[in-house]
């Protein structure tokens, strides 16, 4: 695994996870963050199994950042993954969101503190499972449906 890293030293880190191993479909929504915050994008061997990229990506922000960021993003697979790094309960994201239909981690999600919230496009045929999975997990859960969004807005000027 290979951690990238940009934006400015210091800043509020987040940390965007996607679906696919490059972590290149967050191009874009980098180079708009990394003004602001300090931003992280995993990328993976195509033969790293999802346990070992969960462990790396944990050690990494254990390592960098003393087991605290402010934000996470998870795009499916990656949303998949950042839950079942929140179940952990090694590393505390303040505010993480998780995108589709995804598949909750067996042990739940009790080690969290934060502000998680499932945001859902109306193209998410699982999407309303998954809610309800999170909700019975986490009784504090959000959701966002990109309806609600304005033109332009990204998910780091969400706030809870």
């Amino acid at each position: 695994m290979e951690l990238r890293e940009t934006g400015k030293s210091g800043a509020a880190v987040v940390l965007l996870w996607e679906d696919g191993d490059s972590g290149a479909a967050f191009a874009p929504v980098v180079r708009a963050l990394e003004k602001t915050y300090r931003v992280l994008v995993p990328a993976f061997a195509p033969e790293e199994t999802p346990d070992e990229r969960v462990a790396a990506v944990e050690a990494a922000i254990l390592g960098a950042y003393d087991g605290r960021i402010w934000g996470a993003y998870g795009l499916r697979r990656g949303g998949e993954a950042l839950l079942a790094l929140l179940s952990r309960g090694g590393v505390r994201i303040r505010t993480a969101i998780v995108e589709g239909a995804l598949a909750v981690p067996a042990q739940g999600l009790k080690n969290y503190s934060g502000t998680l919230v499932h945001w859902k496009g109306s193209r998410d045929k699982g999407a309303k499972k998954t809610w309800e999975t999170l909700r019975r997990n986490v009784p504090a859960l959000r959701s966002l449906t990109l309806r609600k969004l304005k033109a332009e807005q990204d998910f780091v000027s969400i706030r809870p």
